[in-house]
This record gives structure tokens, sequence and C-alpha cells, in this order.
């Protein structure tokens, strides 16, 4: 499959409850390192036939990654804060 079929919804757009506006789908499908956000699924159901666009274009496994629990946010912080004193500590 082309790059054109994976993109072939991305001009459409959808409101967003979690970034609280209308977003693309191709921002959606990207968003998670490169996945799909875990919400594509619930968000788009009714727009277009989403969960067959999921299985067509991605494999168990990253399924899978993309339809895990997100982490606290409390590890996500931490995370972020270790990471940017790592940054800092670069000579």
């Amino acid at each position: 499959m082309g790059a054109e079929v994976i993109e072939r919804y991305d001009a459409l757009t959808r409101y967003c409850g979690s970034l609280g506006h209308d977003v693309p789908f191709g921002y959606c499908r990207s968003v998670q390192g490169g996945l799909p956000c875990r919400r594509t699924a619930d968000c788009w159901n009714e727009a277009l036939p989403v969960r067959r666009f999921l299985e067509e274009h991605y494999t168990e496994e990253q399924r899978a990654a993309i339809f895990a629990p997100s982490k606290p946010k409390l590890t996500s912080i931490l995370e972020i804060v270790e990471r940017a004193k790592r940054r800092s500590q670069v000579p």
C-alpha cells in the first residue's frame, strides 16, 4: 500500500476533546511517536472506518502499543524532568 493510501483521510477534521479544538486525522494518526492516538478509534468511529483502517495499516504489535493504557501523569512528569536534567548536564 502506498503512502497516499494511509494518508487518504488526513485532511478530515474532527473536534479533539483532549486538545479542545478541531484537528485533522493526519495529526491523530501520528501523534503518539508516529502511531495514532489511543483515542483515535473512539473519536473517529462515526466519521470513517477507523478500526478497519488501523487493522490495514498497523501490525498487531503496533495496535497493542496504540491502545496500551497511558502512563500515570506523575510518571510522565518525572520522566520529562529526568530528560531535562540529562540534557542540561551535557557539556
